[in-house]
């Protein structure tokens, strides 16, 4: 039996959604990953299934607008190839 909260996928359970500071780990995460990707050693069409991929699992959640747009200036710098 586990205790509530808990991390599971990465994603803490039972935490508010909603709150920017619940996804703060995650884009951190996100961030250091895709460093680890070195964007210019994967052709554009890799780097598209990337983000997507990743676009795709979040779409389960509800995350404040904030949030949105940080996950996508991310993958957008990730994209083009600039580090941020």
């Amino acid at each position: 039996i586990m205790d509530v909260p808990f991390m599971y996928l990465g994603i803490l359970i039972e935490a508010n959604p909603r709150k920017q500071a619940t996804w703060e780990p995650i884009l951190a995460k996100l961030r250091s990953k895709l460093l680890v990707w070195k964007h210019k050693f994967l052709s554009l069409g890799g780097k598209v299934c990337l983000v997507n991929l990743v676009l795709s699992f979040l779409s389960f959640f509800r995350m404040p607008q904030r949030v949105v747009k940080k996950f996508i200036s991310i993958q957008r710098n990730f994209l083009w190839g600039r580090s941020r």
